[in-house]
C-alpha cells in the first residue's frame, strides 16, 4: 500500500513540476480524444516542489523517511527536499551545491546530476550505527581526489561519487551535520 502511495505521489510531483511553466494546471493544451478502452486516472496534487533558479525542478526520487512521517524528494540539480506527511510543507533539507560541502553537482546535459539517495534503515534510531546517516549518488565535475574507478574512453566528462552524510539531528527541518564522507568515485570517459 505504501509503495503504491509513493508511486502515485511521485507521479503527482512530476506532473506538478511539468505544469509549473504553464498558466493552468492542465498539462495537456488540447483535449485527448476518448474512447471505450480508456483508462481514467484521477489525482490530487499532494505537494508542490518550488522552482530552482527560476526553472522547474528536475525531480528524480521520493522516499519515505525511515522511522519518521516525512517524505524526501531529490532534484537532479542537487537539492534534497523534505515534505510533510500531508504535503502542506515543502522545505529544502540539503543543498549539495552549498559551498560548505565542497561538492558541486554537475546537472548540465542529459542524465547528469543528483542521481539517487538512500537512508540508512536506522536513520532515526538514536544510539545505533546508522543514526542520522543517508547517502547520495551524484555527478560532479570535480576530479579530486582521484577516482577509484575509470571507465573506458579518452575524454573526461565527469566523476560520479557516492557520499555518506551524517545528520546531527535527523528529524530537524534542515540538514545539520558535517561535510559528507566520500565512499566511492568513478570517472566517466567518452570515446572521441
Amino acid at each position: 500500500m505504501m509503495q503504491r502511495f509513493l508511486a502515485s505521489a511521485l507521479a503527482i510531483l512530476v506532473a506538478a513540476s511539468s505544469c509549473a511553466q504553464r498558466s493552468s494546471n492542465n498539462p495537456y493544451e488540447q483535449a485527448i480524444a476518448t474512447g471505450q478502452d480508456d483508462i481514467v486516472v484521477n489525482y490530487i496534487e499532494f505537494a508542490t516542489i518550488p522552482d530552482e533558479d527560476s526553472r522547474p525542478p528536475r525531480l528524480m526520487h521520493m522516499l519515505a523517511e525511515p522511522g519518521g512521517d516525512r517524505f524526501f524528494v531529490s532534484s537532479m540539480r542537487g537539492r534534497l527536499y523534505v515534505v510533510s506527511s500531508n504535503g502542506n510543507t515543502v522545505d529544502t533539507y540539503l543543498d549539495i551545491n552549498d559551498s560548505r560541502w565542497q561538492t558541486r553537482v554537475q546537472s548540465a546535459g542529459n542524465e547528469r546530476g543528483l542521481q539517487s539517495f538512500a537512508f540508512h534503515p536506522q536513520f532515526n534510531q538514536r544510539g545505533t550505527p546508522g543514526y542520522g546517516r543517508f547517502y547520495t549518488f551524484l555527478d560532479t565535475a570535480e576530479s579530486t581526489p582521484e577516482a577509484d574507478f575509470m571507465s573506458g574512453g579518452s575524454r573526461h566528462s565527469h566523476d560520479t561519487v557516492l557520499l555518506e552524510w551524517t545528520a546531527d539531528a535527523p528529524s530537524a527541518p534542515a540538514y545539520s551535520g558535517t561535510a559528507p564522507r566520500e565512499l566511492f568515485s568513478g570517472t566517466t570517459l567518452f570515446q572521441p
